[in-house]
């Protein structure tokens, strides 16, 4: 009994195991970081900076403190939320919002059968016989279209500068729809958006990133695939 206890806990840890590198693996997604910002512009991390969201934006609201420690983590070390400091006490305003977007992409198939014909334009005389070529042509059976719908996901921070009222600094960290991305998406987003943000020059890139918030539900259906295949 002892060792079929052991050899089921075997059988569970290598497929747990294996199931875990195939959620992994699968999780690799391509994100896109863009930038505006003004130039000369001086930013004084020691100055005050109100993090805020827009009204009714709730989701952005439930970011904020994880916003205000990875800006801590950069070195801004006066941050403060709407309702902590009065807008006319901050040198810097920041407003996140996180968006999700659905793109719907049309995909058309064509149904055919080859079909054999007589090129009638090529047949020769020969000895009172007609010979004439035989060329293969599609014939169209069918024809379908289909909505493809995928996802992209959005952490932008506008910045801007309360005495001056203008924009200083506009960030569109993203990443469009992949193997198991949900709302849980953006708390990697929004890590791997803040740590690339260069204060000094716009950018605009993609890059690669694992996405470690992946369901269990999702690796468990991904590993079943994969052992299928097999």
């Amino acid at each position: 009994m002892r060792f079929f206890i052991y050899i089921c806990g075997v059988i569970f840890a290598v497929f747990f195991a294996g199931a875990s590198l195939a959620g992994c693996a699968s999780n690799m997604v391509e994100m896109k970081y863009s930038s505006s910002i003004k130039q000369n512009y001086q930013l004084n991390i020691n100055s005050p900076i109100i993090i805020a969201y827009n009204k009714g934006d709730l989701l952005a609201a439930s970011y904020i403190p994880y916003v205000i420690e990875l800006l801590g983590r950069r070195g801004f070390n006066s941050l403060y939320t709407q309702d902590q400091l009065p807008i006319q006490k901050a040198r810097n305003i920041i407003y996140i919002s996180l968006v999700k977007t659905i793109k719907t992409t049309p995909i058309s198939s064509v149904q055919y059968v080859p079909t054999k014909m007589l090129d009638k334009s090529s047949c020769i005389n020969y000895d009172g016989m007609y010979y004439c070529r035989e060329e293969t042509y599609p014939i169209i059976t069918g024809y379908s279209t289909m909505l493809n719908l995928s996802s992209g996901y959005h952490f932008i921070m506008d910045w801007y500068d309360v005495h001056m009222r203008k924009r200083i600094l506009y960030i569109d960290g993203s990443v469009d729809d992949g193997p198991c991305l949900g709302e849980g998406v953006y708390q990697d987003l929004i890590y791997q958006t803040i740590s690339r943000i260069d204060f000094m020059r716009p950018e605009s890139y993609s890059y690669s990133s694992l996405i470690a918030r992946q369901s269990f539900g999702c690796m468990f259906q991904t590993s079943k695939v994969l052992g299928v295949k097999r």
